[in-house]
């Protein structure tokens, strides 16, 4: 029987512990990527960051993602900065 293992963020925490090139946990999501990504250069997901009033390095994907999907299902009911469609491509 075949076996199907899905990497996300977050999910394989403990298990490729250690390892070079471990996937980013979920909490330390953007922390990660500006410490693994040169020159860190996401601008719309920037944007979101401002938007919820925290500091880059404190944002996890939860709540990065979160802010992105109610703005993207209550389209027009909060004033946003950034461009929706562009904020999702620049999440790796």
């Amino acid at each position: 029987m075949p076996t199907l293992f899905i990497a996300g963020a977050g999910c394989s925490r403990g298990t490729l512990d250690g390892r070079v090139g471990c996937p980013p946990t979920a909490n330390d999501f953007v922390k990660e990527l500006e410490t693994r990504v040169w020159n860190w250069d996401y601008p719309e997901l920037t944007k979101v960051i401002k938007h919820i009033r925290r500091i880059s390095l404190n944002v996890g994907l939860e709540e990065l993602w979160t802010c992105i999907d109610l703005n993207a299902k209550f389209d027009g009911a909060v004033p946003r900065t950034w461009d929706q469609s562009q904020a999702v491509r620049e999440l790796p």
